[in-house]
């Protein structure tokens, strides 16, 4: 799976082709819940905390990490005028490159095959110099070029805040919580329910032109139960949350989930998203 991830990395660096980078991106989406439910199995057999850091891995792999580095860079490319040569170079040469592939592809005989191998090689060497040039600029050097292991997200926790990060499933939600000090993670059983119920919570929050009367606390609580209630003990002592959802919990606002006694968790920490 690592190696799998690597590949769909390196497409994403390498071609010019978003059918090929929604294509590869569909697969790994679909398959992306098995590396994680095998780190966590790992972990429960042997208790390792590196294999709790590699579900976090898996599961940031699909999430917004590529979006928001090409957004970054497009803001880089727009106030930068003097790189931009070079951002034209890196899109022809992927053209180049994206071409040479299809055409490979189409080819069975293995002498007409060969006559590519140069020039896919040569065009990607040449690339791979572009992109050092690129990355030379202090802007660039600045970018995630990936997704930081967990030693080094702790490195940058102060000591009163926690990452949470959420994976959601059919029948689980994965919770992983992060500290300056530790990592460890919590399975909660779920079903369709719970889905139901994160879909009316959001609409009775936003119940359109009509005004309605707010009536959404027995959801709340119920959300409240199974997302945050499970991680408390760990978090009670922190006044920060970054949390990291996942999937339908994207557009949930945490701040307004309540507690049994009725506050809101927005009460208790400064809650931010990733």
């Amino acid at each position: 799976y690592a190696s799998a991830f690597k590949l769909v990395h390196y497409v994403d660096q390498m071609y010019d082709s978003d059918d090929a980078r929604l294509f590869l991106n569909s697969i790994k989406y679909g398959v992306h819940d098995k590396p994680i439910q095998l780190s966590l199995t790992a972990y429960t057999k042997t208790k390792k905390k590196e294999y709790l850091s590699k579900a976090y891995l898996f599961d940031q792999q699909n999430k917004a990490s590529i979006l928001t580095y090409n957004v970054q860079e497009q803001s880089i490319k727009n106030k930068n005028k003097n790189i931009t040569d070079l951002f034209d170079k890196e899109k022809a040469l992927k053209s180049q490159i994206t071409r040479l592939i299809l055409k490979a592809n189409q080819t069975r005989d293995s002498a007409s095959l060969s006559k590519f191998n140069i020039p896919i090689r040569d065009a990607e060497i040449e690339l791979s110099k572009i992109q050092e040039q690129k990355n030379a600029f202090p802007q660039f050097k600045s970018l995630p070029q990936s997704i930081p292991q967990v030693s080094v997200l702790q490195q940058s926790l102060g000591a009163s805040t926690a990452v949470i990060s959420y994976h959601l499933s059919k029948h689980s939600i994965v919770i992983i919580v992060i500290t300056k000090n530790n990592i460890d993670h919590t399975v909660v059983a779920i079903d369709s329910q719970f889905y139901q119920g994160v879909s009316d919570f959001k609409s009775g929050l936003d119940p359109g032109s009509l005004p309605a009367q707010y009536n959404g606390m027995a959801l709340s609580q119920s959300l409240y139960s199974q997302l945050i209630t499970p991680i408390f003990a760990t978090i009670q002592d922190k006044k920060e949350l970054v949390i990291i959802p996942d999937d339908e919990l994207n557009s949930l606002p945490f701040e307004a989930l309540q507690d049994q006694d009725e506050k809101y968790l927005v009460r208790k920490f400064n809650i931010h998203y990733q």
